[in-house]
């Protein structure tokens, strides 16, 4: 496994991954659910109680904090990172079980953006396990479906964070794995904001610092340049970005990123 992992060890290759990384925010509950409301549900012919969130039955507009988010989230701006499955199939859960109790597994996982007006899924599924996912962690994100098949290797995690990949619709091509950050470039730069690749890296270090978007509060300071923090909110939270289908997840990125 070390050997495997010298490719990506020394400082070129890691200020590449800064250079060309995405950033997709997702929401965080900080309780792990414990204070969201108890329902009543039936299972097997037994009286249960669940504690369950139906953002759908939420006033808009309502704060989420006394459920255990972040102060400022609210049904309509939640978004959550979520690996589909198939609830009845035990062996799909015991394999996400498996592959996210530890770190050393490798473990490339395709997964959605999904939040309450926006909840297209990959493969269109309708049960799913939330993820937490550092900001590193996140290799490739695009509108379309997008998946890593059964190859869960250090090979497949290699070609989603350094191979070439495109798209073609509608007589437009799309760049696979830059999608988000040249939306996030292109943004900025309506802003005022010319990114070079090494200060795109430094931002990108930044970031992934952040749990969520509500943690940036100040000004941002890159060399000469300062970059107001409303500027890159608003950049971090353009629908072009944050609509997406499908999400790439390299759960193993952190161990290669020197926090």
């Amino acid at each position: 496994m070390q050997k495997k992992f010298k490719a990506v060890e020394n400082e070129n290759a890691v200020n590449k991954i800064y250079q060309k990384a995405n950033y997709v925010f997702d929401t965080k509950f900080l309780h792990n659910g414990r204070q969201f409301p108890v329902k009543q549900a039936e299972i097997n012919g037994k009286a249960e109680e669940l504690r369950v969130l139906n953002l759908s039955e939420l006033q808009v507009g309502e704060d989420l904090f006394k459920y255990g988010f972040a102060p400022g989230v609210t049904r309509d701006n939640a978004r959550f990172i979520v690996h589909m499955t198939v609830p009845k199939k035990h062996s799909d859960l015991e394999t996400v079980f498996r592959l996210t109790e530890n770190p050393i597994f490798q473990s490339t996982w395709s997964s959605s953006l999904v939040k309450l007006d926006n909840n297209a899924t990959h493969n269109n599924k309708t049960f799913g396990l939330i993820l937490d996912v550092p900001q590193s962690n996140i290799s490739e994100a695009f509108f379309k479906n997008s998946n890593s098949g059964t190859e869960k290797g250090l090979e497949t995690f290699q070609y989603f964070l350094f191979g070439s990949r495109t798209f073609q619709e509608n007589g437009i091509t799309y760049d696979v794995r830059h999608f988000v950050k040249n939306n996030f470039v292109k943004e900025m730069a309506q802003k005022g904001y010319d990114l070079s690749d090494m200060e795109y890296a430094i931002l990108s270090q930044y970031l992934f610092n952040k749990k969520f978007i509500s943690q940036l509060r100040n000004d941002v300071q890159i060399g000469e340049k300062i970059i107001k923090v409303q500027d890159l909110t608003d950049a971090l939270e353009n629908p072009v970005i944050h609509y997406l289908k499908a999400v790439i997840l390299i759960l193993k990125l952190s161990l290669l990123i020197p926090r």
